[in-house]
This record gives C-alpha cells, structure tokens and sequence, in this order.
C-alpha cells in the first residue's frame, strides 16, 4: 500500500469531521476559500518535489484541503436547490465528480 495515499485519506477524514461544523456555522466562502489554498499549495508542493518528505507533506494538504472543499461544495450544492429537488443536486453533484 502506498504511503502516500494513507496520508492523503487520514488528513481527509480528519478534515471531514470538522468542515460540516464549520461549514455550518460560518458558511461557504469560510470553508471553501481555505481549502482551495491549501490545495494550491500541495499542488505547488508536487511541482517542486525533492523528496518523500515533500510527498506526504503535499498529500496531507491536499487531504485537508479536499476534505474541506468537496463538502463544502456538496452542502452549497444541496442547500440552493428547491426541497423537491435535493436529491437530484446530490446526484448531479456526484456525477460531476
């Protein structure tokens, strides 16, 4: 199994359980500008990598990052469409991904 991986889905689920909290108490823009930064920083990180170090360090940003990004972006998603039609959002949302 790939190191890397590991890191990249334990900061993901560690994120996760924090941005819905966050996401509902402060908003969209709180949640979803933060994340995409961090995930522009992990990609500048992988541009640039020396070594497994860079590695794990890019793929725990990018898992903090993400995590908070796609639930943001599923809730917003979910939240402005029309009660009779959430559940299509919640499908569309995922077939784009």
């Amino acid at each position: 199994m790939r190191e890397d991986f590991v890191v990249f889905a334990t900061f993901l689920m560690i994120m996760r359980t924090f941005a819905g909290q966050l996401y509902d108490k402060k908003g969209h823009i709180v949640v979803f500008l933060p994340g995409m930064f961090l995930i522009l920083i992990a990609m500048v990180l992988l541009a640039w990598l020396l070594n497994s170090f860079v590695l794990y360090t890019a793929a725990a940003l990018y898992g903090l990052g993400f995590g908070t990004v796609q639930s943001a972006l599923q809730a917003w998603a979910v939240n402005q469409a029309p009660d009779n039609r959430k559940g299509m959002a919640n499908a569309t949302f995922f077939s784009f991904f």
